[in-house]
């Protein structure tokens, strides 16, 4: 269908507009469908759900980004990943085109999806992912919510950073490589690999995309030369070198 001349509210970021006017949700009896708005919070969402009673998102309490983002990158953590709970994803296509493709058309895959690999400048833009959640104990799903964002808060860095720099490797962790290698808290310019966690780079003050650029060019050099590991990073980079 074309784009049309009035979109439903809840799913644009206007002026003054709160994160709860990203979602709409369909009560289905055992299960809910939870459907959002790209540019709402991926840590909102999961504490939104599970404050609600609904499982599946509580992983996302406390990480960064979009849903629009997870949904392109097939974002997860702790053993579950968005395509878990994804059921559908509406997209805006180059030819000025509203189209609804359910989970199977996005081909997820760990940290990818066809979207991802979709070359830049992409064809199609994430407005709105449909998640079908099955309802639970509140009680316990808030405390799991809890306990991620305070493991996160003890294990994983805080202010300007992107989140995990680098996909795990098959049976390994990316951390644990670049912490072994001795890269943990290694800098270039004002971009370093956190002193918290080693897979985090961190803006330490007046970072550039050059740094940052370097400083992960530096680490898949240096882990491929230590385990011939190819390090492939999660973040995207944007516009020119």
């Amino acid at each position: 269908m074309r784009w049309p001349d009035r979109v439903t509210s809840c799913f644009l970021r206007t002026p003054g507009a709160r994160a709860e006017h990203l979602v709409e949700v369909t009560d289905q009896g055992e299960h809910v469908l939870l459907r959002v708005g790209a540019q709402a919070p991926l840590s909102w969402v999961g504490r939104y759900a599970a404050e609600r009673g609904w499982s599946g998102l509580d992983w996302g309490v406390g990480l960064p980004g979009t849903i629009g983002g997870a949904t392109v990158n097939n974002a997860g953590a702790h053993g579950t990943e968005l395509k878990d709970a994804l059921i559908e994803v509406v997209v805006y296509d180059d030819s000025s085109e509203i189209v609804r493709y359910g989970n199977d058309w996005l081909d997820p895959s760990y940290r990818m999806t066809r979207l991802k690999r979709e070359p830049r400048p992409r064809s199609m833009t994430v407005i709105e992912s449909i998640f079908r959640l099955p309802k639970g104990d509140q009680a316990e799903l808030v405390a799991l919510a809890d306990d991620h964002a305070r493991f996160r808060k003890r294990t994983q860095p805080t202010g300007a950073c992107a989140g995990s720099t680098f996909a795990n490797p098959p049976n390994d962790f990316a951390g644990r490589l670049l912490e072994e290698a001795g890269l943990k808290g290694y800098r270039i310019g004002g971009a370093q690999f956190s002193p918290k966690h080693a897979n985090w780079i961190v803006n330490t003050g007046g970072a550039t995309a050059v740094d940052i650029r370097s400083l992960i060019a530096h680490a898949r050099e240096a882990i491929w030369d230590r385990y011939e590991i190819d390090l492939r990073p999660e973040v995207e980079e944007l516009g020119e070198p």
